[in-house]
């Protein structure tokens, strides 16, 4: 993979958070949800935060990669695969 295919994956994942922001805003205003049925808000929160921590965590290993690459450490010249 290059350098342009991680940049390229890093940015998509990051416009993903925002849409997945805006989706858990849109949902939770969409049911009209009582706000006393605290069960059915925290399914709502609890799945939004866990979908939110799925993507920074794969975002914070892409830019780790990220940086391995543009620094050319653990690099195998003989590895032209992308």
């Amino acid at each position: 993979m290059t350098i342009a295919n991680y940049a390229k994956i890093n940015k998509n994942l990051a416009e993903a958070k925002a849409y997945l922001s805006q989706a858990e805003v849109l949902l939770l205003n969409e049911f009209n949800l009582d706000k006393n049925d605290e069960k059915q808000l925290m399914w709502l929160l609890n799945n939004g935060a866990a979908a939110r921590h799925a993507i920074d965590s794969f975002n914070d290993n892409l830019t780790h990669m990220l940086g391995i690459v543009k620094s050319g450490s653990d690099l195998d010249d003989n590895d032209s695969s992308d």
